[in-house]
């Protein structure tokens, strides 16, 4: 699953509040239905083995392969990130 399979990507958009316009997105990772389909439990499985780095770069770096290969037009996509992934070897496009 660290490699991108299993992993997925919605995009929440952010609406400019005076205009509702949608300004950007949110990327936000899923993981693969069943037990670790909910994000909490995904990085709470990713932490008790010791691979939160890992998820975090595996579910960043499916972010941006899903809005290429959609050819998706987010002017603005904002990556979330776990400040304890910050430090680590796995870095967005290491994988």
């Amino acid at each position: 699953m660290l490699d991108g399979d299993g992993v997925r990507t919605v995009f929440q958009p952010i609406v400019d509040l005076d205009t509702t316009v949608v300004i950007a997105h949110e990327a936000l990772s899923r993981g693969p239905a069943g037990a670790l389909s909910s994000p909490t439990a995904l990085f709470a499985a990713a932490r008790a083995e010791d691979l939160l780095p890992e998820l975090d770069n595996a579910c960043r770096l499916t972010a941006v392969r899903t809005v290429l290969a959609q050819q998706m037009s987010l002017l603005t996509i904002f990556l979330n990130a776990e400040p304890e992934a910050f430090g680590s070897a796995a870095r967005l496009g290491d994988t």
